[in-house]
């Protein structure tokens, strides 16, 4: 009998507090990996994909902003922090590899294009400042909430067919 009341304790393959807890972390930090790594991989896909002066390039720098507008929103929905810094600041330096790559792209001796990206890179820097000072203060409406998120999904539905789009993959499939 006393087999039996052993088996019957056993059977049960339910995981234990401290087996949850380290699963639980253990896919936090996997999250926190994945986000570093497209926060990390955000600039140079928009280095890639930005192409000034060529057919195309407005819509590749609309693609490259709802990028980063979908980062820096999707980093206000995690709870760890580290989760929101390398997204948001990921998308801050893909805002900063873009204003970069349309200020070299213009020539040399021009001094109107220097103007043109250091004015909105300040624009994006007080914006953010400003979002920074306001928003953890601001108790923000049910309603405000479901708008910042129907825009976000709106952003995320926009960018697939755009990025198809400027990639040429309708022509090519209507080539087929």
């Amino acid at each position: 009998m006393d087999e039996g009341a052993e088996d019957e304790v056993n059977a049960d393959t339910t995981p234990r507090g401290k087996q949850i807890a380290a699963a639980a972390i253990r896919a936090n930090n996997v999250l926190t990996g994945i986000c570093a790594a497209a926060g990390l991989t955000l600039p140079a896909a928009v280095w890639a994909t930005l192409m000034p002066g060529q057919g195309r390039s407005v819509a590749a720098a609309v693609l490259c902003g709802l990028f980063v507008l979908i980062f820096i929103s999707r980093g206000r929905a995690f709870a760890d922090k580290r989760q929101a810094i390398a997204l948001v600041c990921g998308a801050v330096a893909a805002m900063c590899v873009g204003v970069v790559k349309y200020v070299l792209s213009e020539p040399a001796p021009s001094g109107e294009a220097v103007l043109w990206g250091a004015a909105v890179l300040v624009a994006f820097g007080g914006a953010g400042l400003a979002a920074a000072l306001l928003v953890p203060i601001t108790r923000f409406t049910p309603l405000v909430r479901m708008v910042a998120e129907w825009l976000e999904i709106v952003a995320i539905i926009v960018a697939m067919p755009l990025a198809a789009w400027i990639g040429g993959l309708f022509t090519w499939v209507r080539m087929r």
